[in-house]
């Protein structure tokens, strides 16, 4: 049904954002795309709706005057009587303080007094206002308050409805045709009907009868009576000819906006309207769940748009997505021009979870971005930004869009900076230079141009630029999709613009009201039709634990491992151990699939927005589609356009505050360590942008733009070493020697602590948490440690621990984003395999410290030598050469690629030259060899492949094996009679030290120790 429609996904085009930045909020003026005709007044049909909506209008204004007139008249008659009753508490003594009370009440709550003003200060009362006065002047001077303004007097529920409230509904429904003769009977004799016919039990548990509009409601005496009711349904069914008998059920009622209410049949080349039918279908399609009724229950004429109310069950409800696309419409990508900046150096702006974020440029300290792109997750879209000027410009972002391989769209967004500011009209002339378009290429031009001509605005003088641009347009085959004469800007000027192809079919711009962000710019939406291939799956999400079933969990568990337990107890062999790994592990993400809801990969939202914000928002946009709508009929009312401000106003000032409250109170509330740490971490957020276009060092002058690409240079780069030929080959090693270091037998205490001890932060690839596994600790313990034990055994590393997802992350510090250097590639390896790796790691940590296999002078992932250990040391040396006049020089070194770098086969020749056990070198051997990874970059998951070195980084074990791997460096060169020289490293930094009477020396010391093989 849907593949039928020629409405595809939306593109909103955001304008100037530059006033939000005072309430910390992202506001997103937009810029729209559609081909308005201008308005023939010649046409009688349209003079005379222009008429009706003028007289409408003058109708409204003489009805709010009457309103006005009316109100006055109600003050006047109410001020007489309070001076009355203070003219009767005067001469009565024992009245007088009880009237002054009420008087007061009245003034206070009554309901034709406001509580605010419309400017959201507080009103005068009894205790605080003036004399009141009898003249009408003096009443009409006074602002007239809204109906919404009006305070409604608080009363005090009774005790009977506050149980009424808390109560739950047990009434059993019976429900009867139209035609039953039951609907006209009383319903004391229906009653005794019940009495007559049934038995004792159902009897008993009935204590009345109630008509109601599906026909009768049946009153249980208590709530073991209701389900006496409806265990007999069938027969009370029979005895009223009922249609059916059943218990009231809660819906919830959902509803989506914007959803298209016709669509263009292309067998018959007609427009139909879609059906309820046809609704519920695609609701169905579109989120795996069946609602009871759907139906429009607001259409746009104009726009051939609509409103569908849709009804859940409660626990349907709860898995629907905050976002629906129904019949191909959506608003897919943002175009926001002036952005909020809250962080240059940290690149901070505003982020959703539901978008993926481009930026024109990386270093944000030197020239922050003035536009910024939104794309978002989950359309079967792919953006892909293309850089084409020398020197990427802060005002231009160039983004493809792909569906599969096919490009679909080119979008470009523009902030052209207007005279005055930085770089003034240098966006139009990079885009003139920059942007040739084939004939046949669609693309959309959008954004704030700041350029004034007669062919958007009609009847102004043109900008210095605005011919340039559209010479341009002319030659470039670009058609004008914005609203001619229709002002985007408060001040009245169109200042926001949209060109398109002239291919591209069907798009259409349009100022949309509603979408308004408290910005100077109006929103602006574009609507672009769009043939997009099939839409891929969403990502799964993490597994939330504290939705977990622990019942189903374990029950699923045990009966999955049952089998394990008989067939594979003690296992023999490599494909034994790969089995049972593999088995494992499927029955516990099984187990965990049946028991726990996964994560919808959506962020906390604003949690600072409060029903007061959402109240004084909906006051000022309400208003404001008011002054809009008069606007547009010609009619310029100052007194609403200062009342718009006026609201504005105050939602900004209660957004403020609002936040303000929060973040103190979540201050206020820290109370651990963990608490005081996550607060640490606000100030070293930083922002998360898709990875700009790549430069490769082997071509520098062409740029890396293509998802597949970019992970192929990541993996030639980053995975790949050109020594590969040089390493040994593991088969064809000289016969192990003797052993002497010990490598005794686990024990089931020292697997739970390597398995349990692990945190919740990052789970592994397989999804399991060490959470998961403490539950179930008691029916895996002994399956895992046979798993743990027989690995260790036969020297051998199961083939699905070893694949793992590699998550490109950026390298803090300011780099240049464009080189893939500038990256580092995170291992997510299996959970249960990294708790194998962590049991390995701390045996190899022991008895490499214990039985002297490192440098004194290595640092790092071992006991009793840490980070600030080695400080001390270094501090120390250079303390004792001071004291013998002598002078300190230190040489840094670091090892490119460090774990990447890893030869598989140098590294088991280095354990069996050290001596370790056969089959821990075995283990480590089957480790390092036989790896496969998928590259994860920008949300888009690779294809498998081959790594042929390196060691996981993110793995336990990687950092220990790296250490014993580079322990030969600091065993090299001499010290000399008279000189202090060491060399001491943490991990894969190392450095040099020399001590001497002269900084010469030194510097010839540390030459010559450099270049020592």
């Amino acid at each position: 049904m849907a593949a039928s429609l020629d409405v595809g996904p939306t593109i909103m085009v955001h304008g100037d954002a530059s006033t939000c930045r005072r309430s910390g909020r992202v506001r997103k003026p937009t810029t729209k795309v559609r081909v308005v005709e201008q308005v023939n007044h010649q046409d009688n049909a349209e003079l005379k709706d222009e008429i009706n909506k003028l007289s409408n209008l003058v109708q409204d204004l003489l009805r709010r005057d009457a309103e006005r007139e009316q109100f006055l008249k109600d003050c006047l008659k109410k001020i007489e009587s309070l001076e009355r009753q203070l003219r009767e508490e005067r001469t009565d003594p024992v009245r007088q303080q009880h009237g002054l009370a009420r008087s007061m009440y009245a003034i206070n709550t009554g309901p034709n007094e406001a509580a605010l003003s419309p400017q959201g200060r507080p009103s005068q009362t009894a205790q605080n206002q003036p004399p009141l006065a009898r003249s009408y002047a003096t009443v009409a001077s006074r602002p007239l308050m809204r109906t919404q303004d009006k305070p409604t007097p608080a009363k005090k529920p009774t005790k009977q409805a506050a149980n009424w409230a808390a109560s739950k509904d047990l009434r059993v429904f019976a429900r009867l045709p139209p035609e039953s003769p039951l609907r006209n009977e009383k319903a004391y004799d229906i009653y005794i009907l019940f009495r007559e016919k049934l038995g004792i039990q159902v009897r008993e548990a009935l204590k009345g009868i109630d008509h109601v509009k599906t026909g009768l409601a049946l009153l249980p005496s208590s709530v073991d009576g209701a389900k006496v009711l409806l265990d007999n349904r069938e027969q009370i069914a029979a005895l009223l000819q009922a249609q059916a008998v059943e218990q009231r059920e809660t819906w919830v009622r959902a509803y989506i906006a914007n959803v298209p209410y016709t669509r263009h049949c292309l067998l018959t080349n007609t427009t139909l309207e879609i059906s309820a039918e046809e609704l519920l279908e695609e609701i169905q399609a579109m989120t795996k769940l069946k609602p009871e009724k759907a139906y429009f229950s607001t259409k746009d004429e104009v726009e051939k748009l609509g409103t569908v109310t849709a009804w859940f069950k409660p626990e349907a409800a709860r898995q629907l997505p905050r976002r629906l696309r129904l019949m191909g419409a959506s608003i897919d990508i943002l175009l926001i021009q002036e952005p909020y900046v809250r962080s240059e150096e940290r690149r901070l702006t505003r982020f959703h979870p539901g978008f993926e974020i481009f930026t024109p440029v990386d270093n944000w300290a030197k020239d922050r971005p003035r536009v910024l792109t939104y794309l978002r997750k989950g359309t079967g879209l792919r953006g892909v930004q293309i850089r084409p000027l020398p020197s990427p410009s802060t005002d231009l972002l160039f983004l493809r869009l792909l569906s599969g391989e096919r490009e679909v769209l080119s979008i470009v967004n523009v902030y052209n900076a207007p005279r005055g500011s930085l770089h003034p009209g240098y966006a139009v002339r990079d885009l003139i230079a920059s942007c040739h378009p084939d004939p046949y290429e669609r693309v959309l031009v959008a954004g704030d141009f700041n350029l004034h001509h007669w062919t958007w605005q009609p009847e102004v003088t043109s900008s210095f630029d605005a011919e340039t641009i559209v010479e341009w347009t002319d030659a470039t085959g670009l058609v004008m999709l914005s609203p001619v004469g229709e002002p985007t800007h408060k001040n009245g000027n169109t200042l926001d613009l949209c060109w398109a192809s002239s291919n591209l079919y069907g798009a259409s711009t349009s100022i949309e009201t509603s979408l308004h962000t408290t910005s100077d710019h109006e929103s602006l939406l574009t609507r672009v039709p769009l043939a997009l291939a099939n839409i891929p799956s969403p990502t799964v999400g993490k597994f939330r634990l504290d939705t977990m079933d622990e019942k189903v969990f374990l029950d699923m568990l045990k009966r999955n491992i049952q089998p394990i337990r008989h067939t594979l107890s003690n296992p023999r062999g490599p494909k034994a151990l790969d089995l049972l790994a593999q088995q494992l592990t499927d029955s516990l993400i099984e187990a965990l699939t049946a028991s726990t809801r996964r994560t919808l990969g959506r962020g906390p939202g604003r949690p600072y927005w409060n029903e007061e914000c959402a109240r004084k928002h909906q006051a000022y946009t309400t208003k404001r589609a008011t002054v809009m709508r008069l606007r547009a009929l010609g009619v310029d009312c100052q007194w609403e356009r200062e009342e718009e401000d006026a609201l504005k106003q105050d939602f900004l000032c209660e957004l403020r505050r609002s936040k303000d409250t929060y973040w103190r109170g979540k201050i206020a509330a820290a109370s651990t360590g963990k608490d005081v740490f996550e607060m640490v971490g606000w100030h070293k957020a930083t922002g998360s942008f898709q990875t700009p276009p790549l430069r490769d060092e082997n071509n520098p002058d062409a740029l890396v733009s293509q998802p597949k690409e970019k992970r192929d240079l990541f993996t030639r780069v980053l995975l790949g070493n050109n020594a590969i030929p040089a390493d040994f080959p593991t088969e064809t090693l000289a016969p192990y020697p003797q052993a002497k270091l010990p490598f005794p037998q686990i024990t089931k205490d020292e697997v739970q602590t390597a398995v349990l001890s692990a945190g919740n932060t990052t789970p592994g690839s397989d999804g399991i948490t060490t959470a998961a596994l403490k539950i179930a600790w008691p029916l895996v313990e002994d399956i895992i440690f046979s798993l743990y034990s027989g690995c260790i055994r036969e020297g051998w590393h199961p083939s699905c621990f070893k694949e793992a997802i590699l998550v490109i992350l950026p390298k803090p510090g300011k780099r240049d984003r464009a080189l893939p250097r500038s990256y580092r590639p995170i291992s997510l390896l299996s959970f249960l395999g990294k708790g194998l790796e962590r049991l390995v790691a701390r045996r190899l940590a022991w008895i490499a410290v214990k039985h002297r296999v490192l440098h004194d002078q290595q640092f790092g992932a071992l006991p009793l030598r840490s980070c600030s250990d080695l400080v001390a040391a270094a501090i120390h040396d250079i303390e004792c050469a001071w004291q013998k006049g002598c002078v300190t020089s230190m040489l840094t070194l670091d090892v490119k690629g460090a774990f990447d770098a890893v030869l598989p086969g140098r590294l088991v020749h280095r354990l069996r030259q050290q001596r370790w056990a056969k089959n821990l070198v075995q283990w480590v051997s089957s480790f390092v060899l036989g790896r496969r990874a998928r590259i994860r970059l920008d949300g888009e998951v690779g294809d498998v492949f081959d790594l042929e070195c390196g060691l996981p980084q993110g793995s336990p074990v990687s950092p220990i094996l790296f250490m014993l791997y580079i322990e030969p460096l600091f065993k090299l060169g001499t010290v000399r009679p008279g000189r202090k020289r060491s060399r001491f490293g943490y991990a894969d930094d190392i450095a040099i030290q020399a001590s001497s009477p002269s900084l010469e020396d030194n510097c010839a010391l540390l030459a010559k120790e450099w270049k020592k093989p």
